[in-house]
């Protein structure tokens, strides 16, 4: 790989990267901050959403940063990419929860993209599917994730730390 190519693909792997912490951060925020003030349940349909980002965008920086060392294939789409994310778990010290709760949070972020409903009950956020299936998201169901998702996407930077790309000045 030529300097150029090795540049560019560095920043490619930072910049999902940056929007992957960019994302956390406004969740974050959404979650600790804006929620207790405003006490709106319908707030964590953002939220679950933000935080299906963020694995998105990080889980996709370590499949290019795989891509870029190991030639590993990419299919630009994340449900046919994610089972590689999973074959390097170990790579990226992840534990079997931490895997189960990355598909908790993406599939409940697409029950709730295709829901029919969604609706404040109580403490919580319902979402109720077009076959009346119902699912609740509460507070600190999404502190929860909001812990997981930070800590993988901590793991993750910690694993593709040597590509230089958040070391790097910005040129």
């Amino acid at each position: 790989m030529t300097v150029s190519q090795e540049t560019k693909s560095d920043q490619k792997v930072a910049e999902s990267f940056k929007e992957a912490k960019y994302k956390l951060n406004s969740a974050s925020h959404l979650l600790t901050i804006t929620y207790p003030l405003i006490q709106d349940q319908r707030m964590f349909s953002r939220i679950l959403e933000l935080l299906a980002q963020v694995l998105e965008a990080g889980i996709n920086a370590a499949l290019l940063h795989a891509h870029y060392t190991e030639s590993l294939p990419l299919l630009k789409k994340f449900e046919l990419d994610y089972p590689h994310f999973v074959k390097k778990k170990e790579e990226y010290g992840l534990s079997a929860e931490e895997l189960k709760s990355i598909g908790e949070v993406m599939f409940l972020a697409k029950k709730m993209k295709e829901a029919s409903m969604e609706f404040p009950r109580q403490e919580s956020l319902v979402i109720l599917s077009d076959r009346l299936e119902t699912e609740q998201i509460d507070e600190r169901r999404l502190r929860f994730f909001l812990s997981i998702v930070n800590g993988v996407l901590s793991k993750i930077e910690k694993a593709i730390q040597p590509a230089k790309a958040f070391n790097a000045p910005n040129a």
